[in-house]
């Protein structure tokens, strides 16, 4: 039984995500950085805080564009 389970355990292992799922995912992952900037934005004190958040204020400015040019999907509308 145990060798059973690990057979089926590796076969699952190897096995790719669904492209959906890696879309979800990726799709998530961009609206968490975009979310994250716009907060850093709106927490800010004056500008020139340094490079560092200079930084990432144009890592969320990029995710929030990859986003939006993504196009919608059924699972999207589920999503939001």
């Amino acid at each position: 039984m145990r060798r059973f389970l690990d057979f089926r355990l590796a076969r699952v292992t190897k096995a790719e995500a669904p492209r959906e799922l890696v879309e979800a995912r990726r799709r998530s992952l961009l609206r968490g950085r975009a979310a994250l900037s716009a907060l850093l934005r709106e927490r800010s004190g004056p500008p020139g805080d340094g490079r560092a958040f200079a930084v990432a204020l144009q890592f969320g400015e990029t995710a929030a564009a990859e986003l939006a040019r993504m196009p919608d999907t059924t699972g999207t509308a589920r999503e939001r």
